[in-house]
């Protein structure tokens, strides 16, 4: 893990899928993210060092504009879970456009623990 990571990451009130945009098949659930990086939780293990392409798809209940959040990420890492079945996979948020930036702040304010203010 990035022991240099300035933004703090935050988890969520429950899971969102993560899906393949190119493949639509599901990579797996977002376990926590900020404006920067996001954690996915897969059954997949997955080489670091490389760029996804994914959607992950918004609760329906929260009226989201999209139906998707859109990121093109850079896999930095990868770690077995607590859970031996699941793996961690470190992102960074290599591309975004503004507008999932802004889906990005209204996620992490309507399903993210309010655990602590969000670090600049």
């Amino acid at each position: 893990m990035n022991s240099n990571r300035v933004t703090k990451r935050r988890h969520l009130v429950y899971y969102l899928d993560v899906f393949d945009r190119i493949t639509n098949e599901k990579i797996g659930s977002l376990g926590d993210l900020n404006r920067k990086g996001i954690m996915i939780l897969s059954t997949k293990k997955i080489e670091a060092d490389q760029q996804l392409f994914v959607k992950v798809k918004l609760p329906e209940k929260h009226q989201f504009r999209e139906e998707y959040l859109h990121l093109d990420l850079y896999l930095k890492w990868i770690k077995t879970d607590l859970n031996p079945d699941l793996y961690c996979l470190g992102c960074e948020i290599d591309e975004i456009s503004s507008e999932d930036s802004i889906l990005i702040e209204q996620l992490i304010e309507i399903v993210g623990f309010n655990d602590e203010e969000l670090e600049e």
